[in-house]
């Protein structure tokens, strides 16, 4: 057995280590909830089974295993399969082995990591300019935590949306700082985010294509947002900060298993701000000739009467309207864009494409899904194992237009940004040369960790109480409970071994902070310009290829035919056809490790290592 394998099969029965003080490091794991096992993928199989023949279409052909292995790790965990799994799969005998793959991928702390991504990108991109003030780490480390958790679809609406808190502990009020506020910038892009509706165009007038959305319910679904205020920290006293937004500590499924450690998140720690209601402020309709107090009103006019009831503000109100919207609008917008995210295929033309007179594609086969959804209790794992077991999944990849109406293959897909960064960590090498390091520091994390529990479990009570003391006394009941039956790791650790520890955790750290900086570069890089850029002429590719283990191991193998096959498996995720056999062999026939790195750093630049 290799290096990387034994760290690797280390690494999947390592649970322990969490977190440390400044920059929480929590190694890869596979300890997450489950989620609902059961799944309806005959019902999305037998919709295209008879669709397909009515449409007098072939039943189309399914991608292989190493194909699949591939495309399910990329789409639910973020990265590419390392070359052990994927022999280890491809070897299996097992006649379900595709669908205890998903699962495993699902149980995978990789999940929360790269979804957690996934979710604070979808809220960043509802605003083309980035809002002042909000901090991209603590947003992350709620969506990280959102789905460590596998929290309901619908319980992060109403996080999102209603919550009341600090941005520098809680990372859900991010959303209100985002949007700066605006009661109409608040509303528009929850309805987008949750509805996957569009309403920008009724702001100034009544949407000129859409009869039922009127002026009047655009800023009525505003007014569920007037009562909110931004509290500046360094303004307010700092008592009443304290008793409204007091410091619980960290979630440790807040905290990312990233290679490198919490370092390796990107984004920027905002301002002391917090997101807060007050009990008494009404929008203005911004109507010079016609000013008037506008009301909380659904999107399809209805009033909604007004609460008073502590914890249920107009923003809690607009959360269960989202929830119950009018046919099951918010179990389809999240069925949508799953469905995008894994197969490229939309039932709408665009994820906020939905609408009154929008055509939806396969119309029966969403309501069946978005019904089951609701079923699941907005089970996202249930969602993607779902759709993941399906045979529209796993079909092979074309960039066939007519696919986009029949769904008889996939389109092609490029890498996003955290895709991208951690494939070329794990295709190199570099994934288990820095994880090798983690490894060693274990000990230090259990420490870490015994100390950030414990100090959370003395946060949490002292925090009630602070609440308690102030005019928001009911926010003291949303606090979690401190879990009684934790019990600290023994360790013992010396005065030496301690600074050698250090040492290596620092080292760890340092790994991280140059991966966070490449995370960054290629979620800047927007057009293919600026990508190519970015792959070519930075230097994170050949920092890894350099410091990883994929080229000294690639010079293990006696035979050029081997090296290229071992290559091709960990880059492209396949074995090579005969032809590519044949024309890189003079590549790979060489004991100078330069020449393996080129080789390397050439197959790391192509379209098929960018794309899935």
């Amino acid at each position: 057995m290799n290096k990387s394998l034994i760290i690797l099969v280390a690494l999947s029965v390592f649970t322990a280590p969490l977190c440390a003080q400044d920059l929480p490091i929590r190694l890869p794991h596979t300890d997450l909830a489950d989620g609902k096992s059961t799944v309806s993928v005959d019902l999305i199989d037998e919709y295209f089974k008879q669709y397909w023949k009515q449409n007098k279409i072939k039943k189309p052909k399914v991608v292989d295993d190493h194909a699949f292995a591939r495309r399910a790790s990329l789409t639910i965990n973020g990265v590419s399969t390392t070359f052990e799994e994927l022999q280890s799969f491809a070897n299996d005998p097992a006649k379900n082995k595709r669908s205890a793959f998903v699962d495993k991928l699902l149980k995978n702390s990789r999940y929360a990591d790269y979804w957690g991504f996934r979710l604070r990108q979808w809220i960043l991109e509802l605003r083309e300019v980035k809002g002042q003030g909000a901090n991209f780490t603590t947003l992350y480390n709620y969506t990280r935590k959102a789905f460590a958790h596998n929290y309901p679809w619908d319980k992060i609406a109403y996080d999102i949306v209603a919550t009341q808190g600090a941005i520098k502990w809680d990372g859900r009020s991010n959303f209100g700082i985002y949007f700066d506020g605006e009661a109409n910038e608040m509303s528009d892009a929850a309805v987008r985010l949750f509805l996957g509706q569009n309403i920008a165009c009724a702001q100034c007038h009544d949407h000129p294509y859409v009869d039922e959305w009127k002026q009047e319910s655009y800023w009525g679904l505003a007014a569920f947002f007037a009562r909110v205020e931004m509290w500046d920290g360094n303004v307010v006293a700092a008592e009443r900060f304290d008793e409204r937004f007091a410091d619980i500590g960290r979630d440790e499924r807040s905290i990312p298993t990233l290679i490198g450690g919490e370092s390796a998140i990107d984004g920027g720690g905002g301002e002391n701000r917090a997101i807060a209601d007050n009990t008494d402020a009404e929008l203005e309709m911004p109507d010079p000739e016609n000013p008037k107090t506008v009301m909380p009103t659904t999107l399809a006019g209805r009033v909604m009467d007004p609460t008073n009831e502590p914890g249920k503000n107009r923003r809690w109100q607009f959360a269960r309207w989202l929830v119950g919207a009018e046919e099951n609008q918010f179990a389809k917008a999240a069925v949508n864009r799953i469905m995008v995210e894994l197969t490229g295929h939309g039932f709408v033309d665009t994820l906020d494409g939905f609408s009154p007179i929008a055509t939806v594609h396969h119309e029966a086969l969403l309501d069946q899904l978005s019904h089951q959804f609701i079923e699941s209790g907005y089970d996202v794992k249930w969602l993607i194992r779902t759709i993941a077991n399906s045979r529209v999944f796993q079909t092979i990849a074309s960039d066939d237009d007519s696919a986009s109406f029949h769904w008889n293959s996939v389109p092609i897909s490029h890498l996003f940004s955290d895709q991208c960064v951690d494939s070329v960590l794990r295709s190199t090498g570099k994934e288990v040369t820095v994880l090798a390091t983690g490894l060693d520091i274990a000990d230090l994390l259990k420490e870490e960790e015994n100390n950030r529990i414990a100090k959370r479990h003395e946060l949490i009570p002292v925090a009630a109480k602070k609440i308690q003391q102030g005019d928001f006394s009911f926010l003291a009941d949303e606090l979690p409970v401190v879990d009684e039956s934790w019990k600290p790791h023994e360790i013992s650790i010396g005065d030496e071994q301690r600074k050698t520890l250090i040492e290596k955790r620092n080292a760890y750290t340092e790994a991280g902070k140059q991966i966070a900086g490449a995370r960054d570069k290629a979620r800047a890089s927007s057009s293919p310009t600026s990508v190519a850029l970015f792959r070519m002429n930075g230097d994170y590719i050949n920092q890894c290829i350099d410091t990883g283990n994929t080229v000294a191991e690639t010079l293990e193998y006696e035979t050029a035919e081997d090296r290229l096959q071992f290559l091709f498996l960990r880059v492209y995720n396949r074995i090579p056809s005969k032809h590519e056999m044949a024309a890189l062999l003079v590549f790979a026939d060489s004991d100078e490790p330069s020449k393996i790195k080129d080789l390397l750093w050439v197959m790391l630049q192509s379209v098929e290592f960018q794309s899935f």
